[in-house]
């Protein structure tokens, strides 16, 4: 199996233990949510997405608005049954993005998702669909495990050039962890399994340095009721995902 992680409890089996899981290190992997024909449906969706827009590869805000298959997949049951429990209640989707991770694409600065939303503790999660297998080789995440129990941290501004085939926001900034925090793990993830993060938790990711894309899918959600920022690059708006069918 392509996942090399340490395995994961799955929620499936032993939600109570996978909860804990990830209320100690601030992330869950849920293994092959979706399959390899699901993967490739949303990948070849994206890639037409882009060629009636303009024509490059950079991350997709919001793909839901446009496609009623990302829609349906933010809306999955699959998704939402895990995400209820990791925030408490009833949710509403919020955002998504779909990143393409074309060869050369730079990789994602140590952030917090909850520095862009301000959100409440608890009330926001994000779930990264890996569409093709994942490693630190052609993009892979970073995580810090436990780093969301700091609360918000405090970030340096960073100068880097903007990418055209990476989201804005990637270089922006970069959350500062307290000294002696343990270094990142490193993950490797299978296509269609599913990465569940704290709203708090520190991650990144790795440069493609690869010769193959590296395509995902982030949706994230908001439990219903809880204030949030809308963002001017995101536009953030609740999603009544109960309205959705398949």
């Amino acid at each position: 199996m392509f996942n090399k992680n340490k395995a994961d409890i799955r929620f499936a089996e032993d939600p109570a233990e996978a909860l804990r899981l990830y209320n100690e290190r601030g992330y869950h992997i849920e293994p092959e949510v979706f399959s390899a024909a699901e993967c490739q449906r949303l990948i070849a969706a994206g890639k037409d997405l882009a060629a009636k827009g303009d024509g490059t590869f950079r991350p997709l805000m919001s793909p839901h608005r446009v496609d009623a298959l990302f829609l349906r997949t933010m809306a999955d049951k699959r998704l939402t049954t895990i995400i209820q429990q990791l925030c408490g209640g009833a949710v509403h989707g919020l955002q998504s993005e779909l990143f393409f991770g074309w060869p050369g694409t730079p990789g994602f600065a140590a952030h917090q998702d909850n520095f862009f939303v301000e959100a409440p503790e608890g009330a926001f999660v994000s779930a990264w669909t890996a569409l093709v297998d994942v490693s630190p080789a052609n993009g892979g995440l970073v995580m810090y495990p436990g780093s969301h129990r700091y609360g918000v941290l405090p970030v340096e501004k960073l100068s880097g050039p903007v990418s055209p085939n990476q989201d804005p926001n990637a270089g922006a900034q970069r959350s500062i962890l307290p000294e002696g925090h343990a270094a990142g793990v490193d993950l490797y993830i299978s296509q269609g399994s599913v990465i569940f993060l704290h709203s708090l938790v520190v991650h990144s990711s790795h440069d493609n340095g690869s010769d193959k894309w590296r395509h995902a899918l982030l949706n994230t959600y908001i439990r219903q009721g809880a204030p949030f920022r809308s963002g001017n690059y995101a536009r953030r708006s609740p999603i009544d995902l109960s309205t959705v069918t398949a």
